[in-house]
């Protein structure tokens, strides 16, 4: 009976409260000219056994929606709800949790701009700010760290794992450079990465358009910028206490050509020296004041037959040495008289 009732088109419909109908398309025996029966959705205008009239389904009103056939009215199809699997409900900080919020999201938020490196970069400057690095689904954002540093093992960790594909690679000077790949658009998350010099915060976003994304990324450091500017005026000054006597001067800023010959006394100076002002007689600290020699400057009109002149001069004695108010091209300091006279010519050779 099931069977002839099928083949005529005149299935009953038994419709369960809450329950969607399965639509069965049964060809009817009219011939291929005759439209299919749908079993949960009788012919639109035709009657049904057990339903009224005023119950038939009209084809009109459905716009094609499957006919609830207790109503006649079409069944009511909403789209799934959106589920957001993480917990909306807010939560309360204490004075110390929102102070240190706050701290953080003023250098998530600080306006450090990025510059421009020599090939293109984008150069961020090392802990003003949380960079932001810009990649396109389908292109390859690079992440360039400082040479010679190295990502440990399990030092890299990402929010959102699923989406976002990072690999490590090689470059030249032992450079680690960090592959950024996103699978979509309109990601965001953050990217943290611990090297055996620092640790790394970073915020990925991803966009639609290839030409807004970022090709190559780096940092800058001023830290060590500065460790380095500290360094150089440590060598500088370094530089300049080996290069100063005890008298202050700066050896580059003297004259040291002197040439001293004579005798060999006790007091015989130990280096002779000019600022360009006053010249500077240095003697061994064993020199008693007994043995301080006299100082004579020679003028250049001696002969063979005959000495040169020997012309006072002005000059005082301060700790191991003279000071002598003048640049002299000869001179000759004298303890002595007669045979026991010792003698000591200073020469300048400039």
């Amino acid at each position: 009976m099931r069977d002839k009732l099928a083949l005529s088109g005149l299935i009953p419909v038994l419709a369960l409260p809450g329950f969607a109908m399965a639509q069965v398309a049964v060809p009817s025996i009219g011939g291929p000219s005759s439209p299919p029966y749908v079993v949960g959705q009788p012919p639109a205008n035709q009657p049904v056994p057990g339903l009224t009239p005023a119950q038939t389904p009209q084809s009109p009103a459905t716009n094609g929606a499957p006919i609830n056939p207790a109503s006649g009215a079409a069944f009511s199809i909403a789209p799934p709800p959106v589920i957001n699997p993480i917990n909306q409900s807010p939560v309360p900080l204490t004075d110390k949790e929102a102070a240190g919020s706050s701290i953080a999201t003023r250098w998530r938020n600080a306006r450090s701009m990025p510059s421009t490196g020599s090939d293109g970069a984008v150069v961020f400057s090392f802990g003003a700010t949380q960079p932001s690095i810009v990649c396109a689904p389908l292109t390859v954002c690079l992440l360039r760290l400082q040479a010679g540093e190295s990502v440990l093992q399990h030092g890299l960790q990402i929010g959102d794992g699923a989406r976002w594909r990072i690999t490590p690679a090689l470059a030249g000077d032992n450079q680690t450079v960090l592959v950024i790949k996103p699978t979509d658009a309109g990601l965001r998350t953050t990217l943290a990465v611990m090297t055996n010099k620092r640790v790394y915060s970073i915020r990925l976003v991803s966009v639609q358009s290839e030409s807004k994304s970022m090709a190559i990324s780096e940092f800058s450091y001023p830290d060590e910028e500065k460790e380095a500017w500290s360094e150089y005026y440590e060598r500088q000054n370094k530089i300049k206490e080996n290069n100063t006597l005890p008298t202050g001067r700066n050896i580059a800023n003297l004259d040291f050509g002197y040439v001293i010959s004579g005798d060999e006394p006790s007091w015989r100076p130990m280096r002779v020296y000019n600022d360009g002002v006053h010249t500077y007689i240095q003697f061994p600290n064993a020199m008693r004041s007994s043995d301080a020699p006299s100082l004579l400057t020679l003028a250049h009109d001696g002969t063979w037959f005959s000495s040169p002149t020997k012309q006072l001069v002005n000059y005082r004695k301060e700790g191991d040495a003279y000071v002598v108010d003048k640049v002299f091209d000869r001179a000759e300091l004298i303890t002595g008289v007669g045979g026991s006279q010792e003698r000591v010519v200073i020469v300048h050779k400039g």
